[in-house]
């Protein structure tokens, strides 16, 4: 699980940079503007005019993290996370908005995210290692343990954040969150949830209640919201709903780009339910209550102007479009294009596209094979051919083995990574039934989510025989099967994505017996002896069925 495309180091001057993408030559960029990452290139989008570069450093930038008091501050320098799923942080840097003075905060932490706290005029963020710190005048600071997806309140005193139990420790499975608020100041350490899985808290502008996403309610991850004392708990968005029709509500690609209105009455937020993407609103009345819920069409990576209407990119042929768009709807104008594929916080999509999806599609086959003769039999699960990231680990005792007898893995992975690009098409590899499946995480997970228990949007196919195959971290809103549903080989189950505990666009594959992961599908001297694949090729399965 690692990206799925690689960036260019760049140093150019921000003259130059602007003369070449915009046609003109820019002055130093308004920090009031939202930086994005575009082809691994910085850009400060404005309300005011065009997008204007930030182009004057000399490393691969990977995600923006927003502002930092006067300055921008992201993630470089793309750093893998040993004994996970590929997981990755970042080191954290942050330079001015005209490009210059870039420096470098942290190097020994890997940074999943980050923000500026005026009350504490510091950084707070976390890291892989599930902590929290505070980095102020040059130092690190721990604020809490076994804890990730912090969220600092309105007036700044306050942090809330999804906390792992006391039992576990570091390098387990991340799993069992509850829903934390921390005074800053004093320590105060409150528990507002537990037992629900409930993470990724975002703050109301009047600091009294906090959005979050919990998985564990209604067995399909949706957003709830909680007042800060524990009281008033309901559901926003209404994915996992039995009352839902065409008042359907989304959940948002990730709450990390939802963003409140001026007058903080409206909820601005992105999702994947279409294939390129889509900008909706939530309006909600004095009790925090929603009353209106609607969409601004296609786009992504959305911004409110000062005037309340909204900035979103639009993406087509290689191009990048910052257009302004009323937030009721109506005419849009564009302000500007760049070059290139808009990253979505940490990850680039990449080349090839995937092919356009048109209703249920199936690969005419034999009935299962596993049905008939007990041995699970899976043709590869894309139209094309991307490569792998990482095996199935065969060694047991700690150490690493894929089946090549190499070190292509890493320890106790019980799946195989496909390098999957972004939305790609995902297809079952025998007959079966929808034994379980999982909808409504971002798109965009992050490392300890524990959303779809770690896999995200999911489809697990039992295969008969005590054999199941899993195909997990689908995009948001695509899983295309249903509890119980029967498949054939090639049925049509989702788009691919980086949902649940993982860092980049890819699909895990996992076989399983007995409901538990425990064999690897390529034949191999460091594996077991027969393929579950319908035509191993060398390593390289075919999309044959039986």
């Amino acid at each position: 699980m690692r990206n799925t495309r690689l960036f260019s180091s760049k140093h150019v001057t921000v003259c130059l940079a602007s003369a070449l993408l915009w046609g003109g030559c820019e002055g130093p960029a308004d920090v009031s503007g939202q930086p994005h990452v575009v082809d691994g290139d910085l850009v400060l989008v404005r309300e005011d005019s065009a997008p204007s570069p930030v182009l004057d450093l000399d490393v691969e930038v990977q995600t923006s993290f927003g502002r930092a008091g006067d300055r921008l501050l992201f993630g470089a320098e793309r750093q893998v996370l040993e004994n996970s799923d590929a997981l990755t942080g970042f080191n954290l840097w942050s330079v001015a908005a005209d490009g210059s003075g870039p420096r470098r905060l942290t190097t020994d932490q890997k940074v999943l995210r980050a923000m500026w706290s005026p009350a504490h005029e510091g950084i707070i963020y976390s890291t892989t290692d599930m902590e929290v710190y505070l980095l102020k005048d040059g130092e690190s600071r721990l604020l809490v343990e076994r804890a990730t997806s912090p969220a600092l309140s309105p007036d700044g005193t306050r942090l809330a954040y999804a906390r792992l139990p006391d039992s576990w420790t570091a390098g387990a499975m991340p799993g069992g969150y509850a829903l934390h608020v921390r005074e800053l100041d004093s320590g105060v350490d409150t528990a507002l949830t537990q037992g629900a899985d409930d993470a990724e808290p975002m703050w109301t502008p009047d600091g009294r209640s906090l959005l979050f996403l919990s998985g564990a309610r209604t067995g399909l991850t949706s957003f709830w919201k909680v007042d800060v004392d524990g009281s008033k708990l309901a559901q926003v968005t209404n994915i996992g709903r039995a009352d839902v029709d065409a008042s359907f509500i989304p959940n948002p690609s990730s709450n990390t780009e939802m963003k409140w209105s001026p007058d903080g009455t409206r909820l601005l937020y992105g999702t994947h339910y279409t294939n390129d993407g889509e900008v909706r609103v939530l309006e909600f009345d004095g009790a925090r209550e929603v009353t209106r819920a609607y969409s601004l069409g296609q786009g992504h990576s959305p911004m409110w102007t000062s005037d309340g209407d909204v900035l979103l990119a639009r993406q087509a042929g290689g191009t990048v479009a910052f257009v302004e768009t009323p937030a009721g709807g109506g005419d849009v104008r564009e302000l500007g294009r760049a070059e290139g594929r808009l990253g979505l916080l940490a990850y680039a999509v990449s080349e090839p596209a995937p092919d356009a999806h048109e209703g249920p599609q199936t690969v005419a086959c034999d009935d299962s094979v596993t049905a008939m003769h007990g041995t699970a039999r899976y043709r590869w699960p894309l139209t094309y051919w991307p490569g792998f990231s990482a095996y199935y680990d065969n060694d047991s005792s700690g150490g690493l083995r894929s089946w090549k007898c190499n070190s292509s893995t890493y320890n106790g992975h019980r799946g195989t990574d496909i390098l999957a690009s972004s939305g790609s098409n995902i297809y079952s590899g025998d007959s079966g039934s929808v034994y379980s499946r999982n909808d409504g995480c971002p798109t965009v997970g992050y490392v300890g989510s524990t959303c779809g228990g770690g896999f995200g949007n999911y489809a697990k196919i039992n295969n008969s025989n005590s054999w199941y195959s899993v195909f997990a971290h689908m995009t948001n809103g695509t899983v295309a099967v249903s509890a119980g549903q029967a498949v054939s080989c090639g049925t049509y189950l989702g788009r691919s994505g980086s949902s649940g505990n993982s860092s980049g666009y890819h699909l895990h594959f996992e076989v399983q017996r007995y409901g538990y992961p425990q064999d690897d599908p390529f034949a191999g001297s460091c594996s077991g002896p027969e393929s579950f694949w319908t035509n191993q090729n060398g390593g390289s399965p075919t999309a044959a069925c039986h």
